[in-house]
């Protein structure tokens, strides 16, 4: 049997986690002293250690490896939470490279030297020249293509043929989450 403070030394575990560990019923003391309350680890239990400790290293917590330690170590219920957390790393993965991409295209958009949005605006007159619109109220502003489609599609089916470019106009007084008027 070692005591706590050589079983922390072999497992390079502090006391403090070792407590704790107790604590939440991870890994009890093999053996506690009923007159001193030392608390005695057996060697057996460094493999247990280790075992946690590699769990930890790849992102588990408590509550998943101890409910795997409570069935005795049972190797299917492991593979199965390995699979899971492999599953969840690379979600993770995937969702933090989209951020590195965007991240890569702004840097890129903010270094060239006409990235700065330098307009003037004019009034002018221009001709009057006839308009085909279609107005409706949208989810959010990235459907609006779903109107542009709608608007192509009954232009071909009554032979109108765009002359000019086409613009969408928003109708809402600031920025909206959701229920866009669109024109």
């Amino acid at each position: 049997m070692l005591k706590i403070g050589d079983f922390s030394r072999l497992t390079r575990v502090s006391i403090r986690m070792l407590r704790y560990y107790d604590e939440i019923g991870l890994l009890p003391p093999a053996a506690i002293d009923g007159s001193t309350g030392y608390r005695y680890y057996s060697a057996d239990q460094i493999e247990t250690v280790h075992g946690i400790k590699s769990l930890r290293e790849m992102g588990f917590g408590f509550p998943e490896f101890g409910e795997w330690l409570k069935e005795s170590g049972n190797t299917r219920r492991l593979l199965e939470l390995l699979a899971k957390q492999k599953h969840q790393i690379a979600e993770t993965i995937e969702q933090e490279n989209e951020k590195l991409l965007r991240v890569g295209r702004m840097l890129e958009h903010l270094t060239k030297e006409d990235s700065t949005m330098d307009y003037t605006i004019a009034l002018k007159s221009v001709p009057a020249y006839r308009v085909l619109s279609l107005r409706n109220i949208i989810p959010a502003y990235n459907a609006e293509g779903v109107l542009w489609e709608e608007l192509t599609r009954f232009a071909g089916a009554n032979g109108v043929k765009a002359l000019e470019p086409s613009y969408a106009i928003y109708h809402d007084q600031g920025y909206k989450e959701q229920d866009v008027m669109s024109r």
